[in-house]
């Protein structure tokens, strides 16, 4: 881990995040890559749904 935080202490952060689809996991155990998901953004002129 290159964060200068024990493992035990930084695992179940990594995880929530991961759970709440802000972090992608690649790979298991001592190994595991954690790669942030950029959100996708939407304009408010987004004129893809109709009007009724």
């Amino acid at each position: 881990m290159r964060l200068g935080r024990k493992r035990e202490h930084i695992e179940p952060v990594l995880q929530h995040l991961v759970s709440l689809s802000i972090l992608e996991k690649i790979g298991e155990g001592e190994q595991a890559i954690y790669r942030y998901i950029q959100p996708e953004i939407t304009s408010e002129l987004d004129t893809s749904w109709q009007k009724v």
